[in-house]
């Protein structure tokens, strides 16, 4: 039959699941099944965040042919878990209400759990990028902070770094601390991020309640069939 383009004949489609660790944006190796990413155009390929098709270019650009790379950061506050007062509650909502906290900035530094004076070195590092830094942090890494180190609330450890910074403009939003991760490894990641607002999207949610779609928008399945070809004819 006509076909303009590349050649059809290799019709072999690898799929690879990755779980991603609090804040992470980077996605290479060796996957969930021990299976290494390796890609030879992206045009012909599909990422897929939590069954949600992503747009190349807009949502991830993958260049490498080993690695994809998210455009943005996106992380879920663990509430359950936090020994702290939710963010959103810090930024004057309610505790029941849903809201999403909106950040800009460049670059991110990986750490493990140290003590406080660790975070001190961090935010003076944080400080040549920026006036402004976010830390996203494990809810062991706050347990941590707040028993052994005795920042009841980030608030005062916000302060504390603050002090060690010793900025020449001086706001509570400049240092802010986030739990997230479900408490596999004690990890924190210092970034550069500034605070831009907290929306509230109640309103969001329909009246009904959210429900799955009749036909949700998921990961497909792999195709099997005996001959191995699934009636494609080369």
């Amino acid at each position: 039959m006509p076909y303009i383009g590349k050649s059809p004949s290799a019709g072999v489609r690898n799929r690879y699941q990755y779980q991603a660790t609090a804040g992470q944006t980077s996605f290479s190796g060796s996957d969930a099944s021990s299976g290494v990413l390796n890609y030879s155009d992206s045009l012909y390929m599909d990422v897929y965040q939590n069954g949600v098709l992503l747009v190349p270019g807009t949502d991830y650009t993958a260049t490498t042919g080993t690695t994809i790379n998210y455009n943005n950061m996106c992380c879920a506050e663990n509430e359950e878990n936090s020994v702290w007062e939710p963010f959103h509650v810090r930024k004057g909502y309610k505790p029941e209400e849903s809201t999403v906290s909106l950040f800009r900035g460049w670059n991110a530094i990986m750490l493990g759990m140290r003590p406080s004076e660790t975070t001190r070195e961090v935010a003076l590092q944080v400080k040549g990028m920026g006036m402004s830094s976010t830390y996203l942090i494990d809810p062991l890494v706050a347990r941590n902070l707040k028993y052994d180190e005795g920042f009841e609330d980030p608030a005062k450890l916000s302060d504390w770094v603050l002090d060690q910074m010793n900025p020449p403009m001086r706001r509570p939003d400049m240092v802010n601390f986030i739990v997230v991760g479900g408490e596999m490894n004690p990890f924190w990641v210092a970034t550069d991020f500034s605070y831009f607002q907290t929306v509230s999207i109640d309103e969001w949610i329909p009246k009904t309640g959210v429900k799955k779609d009749p036909k949700p928008l998921r990961m497909p399945e792999p195709v099997m069939c005996k001959d191995g070809s699934c009636g494609i004819q080369i």
